[in-house]
Parts: C-alpha cells; sequence; structure tokens
C-alpha cells in the first residue's frame, strides 16, 4: 500500500548548502537551456558496458527548452566571473592550515586536493584525491611530497614576475579586448536567431525532423565553442583591469619575502598566495606529474 511521503513544515527554513547554491548559479538551465550528452557509457557495476566517461564541454548537445528564462547571458558571464574571483574552497582548505590550502586542483576530476601533515616523515604531503562521481568511483589521483608543488611554484613564479616586469597593458590593448568581446557577443546573437530559421524550414516542410534535430545539435554546439570563446575574453579583460602590473609585482614580493621567513604563519602565506595564485592544477600518471598555475 501507497503511504504519502511526510510533508514538510512550512515554517523550518530551508538549508542551503555552498555547493547548491553554486549548482544553482552556474546552471545554464536558467538561461532557457536544456543540455544532454554530457557522459558516454555507464558507471554501472554490474552491467558489462562501455565504461562512464564525461566528455568535453564542446561535445555537449545543447538546445533552447520551453521553460522561463530566468537570466540573460550577460548576467550569467558576469556571475562565472564573480565565482571565478571567489572560487568555493573546501572547509578544511578555510582553515588555512597550510600555504597552499585550498589552491591545489586536480587535474582529473576538478575538485580541490588537501594537504596532510605524515607523523612517519614529519612532512607535508598533497593527499591522494579522494572524490568520487555519483556512481561512487573514486579519482585516486595520486599524491605527492608538497616539496615537488613548492619547486613548481617557484618556478612557474619566477616565469611570471619575469613576464611581468616585460609587459605593460596600454588602453589600446584594452580596446582591443573590449572589441572582441562586442564581436563576439554579436555572433552569438546571430547564431542564436538560427533557432527560428530552422523552426521555420520544418513549418514549411523544406526540413522533416530528423533533420531539424541535426542542424540544431550543430547550431547548440557552435554556440557553445563561441559561449566558450566569450568567457575566455571576459576572464582575460577581467584579469586585466582587477589588478595594476605594479601591484601584481607587489603582492609576488610581499608573498615571497613571507615565504622565506622562518617565522611565516601558514595562515599568512596562504593569505598572500590567494591574492596571486588563482589555482594550481596538480595531475600524476604513476612517476609522470604534471603541474600548472594560474595567477589572478
Amino acid at each position: 500500500m501507497l503511504r504519502p511521503g511526510k510533508p514538510r513544515r512550512l515554517d523550518k527554513p530551508i538549508s542551503w548548502s555552498e555547493n547548491a547554491v553554486h549548482r544553482i548559479l552556474t546552471s545554464e538551465i536558467h538561461l532557457g537551456y536544456v543540455i544532454y550528452g554530457k557522459t558516454s557509457g555507464s558507471g554501472h557495476k554490474n552491467k558489462r558496458t562501455a565504461p562512464l566517461m564525461e566528455k568535453p564541454e564542446e561535445e555537449w548537445i545543447k538546445v533552447r527548452g520551453n521553460h522561463a528564462v530566468l537570466k540573460t547571458e550577460e548576467e550569467h558571464t558576469e556571475i562565472l566571473s564573480a565565482l571565478s574571483r571567489r572560487k568555493l574552497v573546501p572547509t578544511k582548505a578555510r582553515k588555512m592550515a597550510y600555504p597552499l590550502s585550498g589552491l591545489v586542483r586536480c587535474g582529473k576530476c576538478g575538485y580541490n586536493m588537501a594537504f596532510t601533515f605524515k607523523t612517519s616523515n614529519q612532512k607535508v604531503s598533497l593527499k591522494t584525491c579522494q572524490h568520487a562521481d555519483h556512481v561512487g568511483n573514486r579519482c585516486r589521483n595520486s599524491g605527492v611530497s608538497a616539496e615537488v608543488i613548492y619547486n613548481a611554484l617557484n618556478h612557474f613564479l619566477t616565469e611570471y614576475e619575469d613576464r611581468l616586469r616585460g609587459e605593460e597593458l596600454t588602453s589600446e590593448d584594452e580596446h582591443d579586448l573590449k572589441n572582441l568581446i562586442a564581436s563576439k557577443e554579436n555572433k552569438i546573437e546571430q547564431l542564436k536567431s538560427g533557432f527560428d530559421r530552422i523552426t521555420d524550414l520544418y513549418i514549411m516542410g523544406t526540413l522533416n525532423k530528423e533533420q531539424v534535430k541535426v542542424k540544431t545539435d550543430e547550431l547548440s554546439a557552435q554556440i557553445q565553442r563561441k559561449q566558450n570563446e566569450l568567457k575566455e575574453l571576459v576572464a582575460t579583460l577581467g584579469h586585466k583591469e582587477g589588478l595594476t602590473t605594479e601591484e601584481r609585482l607587489q603582492r609576488i614580493e610581499e608573498f615571497k619575502k613571507a615565504w622565506n621567513a622562518e617565522n611565516a604563519e601558514p595562515e599568512q602565506l596562504n593569505g598572500l598566495a590567494q591574492s596571486i595564485i588563482e589555482r594550481i592544477t596538480y595531475t600524476r600518471e604513476e612517476s609522470n606529474i604534471d603541474i600548472d598555475v594560474k595567477f589572478i
């Protein structure tokens, strides 16, 4: 016999987790899209089929849905830009237990990786990534000694500092970036109008349902690529406009002084690191280690 579920008390406050809010803010469903084809295969452990794999974003199929649009493309881009500057960091990382806490991201699954102190050798290490997908399969991107991360950061920081000292953003550069952004936005709007043309051709009988789906999928893929390019341009402009070269160099100098000081607190180092580093991407395949650093 079916039993009705227990009704939720209307006076009970709703609990919003950071992850839930983040998913809502970044969801393109509220732009009016329906997205499918993000994965291929199956992660079911008891069925023999192709393994579950996440497809790159440019291969997703994105089409217009019939639901209400809650935000514009410009608002969505602004939200993503703001979140990239105020990225969500795990609770433990916010405690700033280690100099680079909350900054190292797994190159395989994209989630943050944590540091730990090993009593066996009295050294700090980056822990193996334990993030699990929706069917329970763990990432297992193997960790490494923190010294490896520190040495790589020193290398990237030196290159970045040299590059900053050798270049400056002129007003002409900024003007060119803004023109590119405006051009990309116009191109996206032109592509979106293609959905109406496809509908007209279907109504006229020029296209059948199968042809409509093929053309709609192709158009959606084109729009997605252009939107990705737009995001990169907006992020570049925000990066250039956010801080001057002198301010970046000053932050680097403060970080280096604190790093080399004998009495520097991990919290202080972490705060200074967060002021110059957006993320450190780490990937390990057996003995092969790949590290990349993106600065603010």
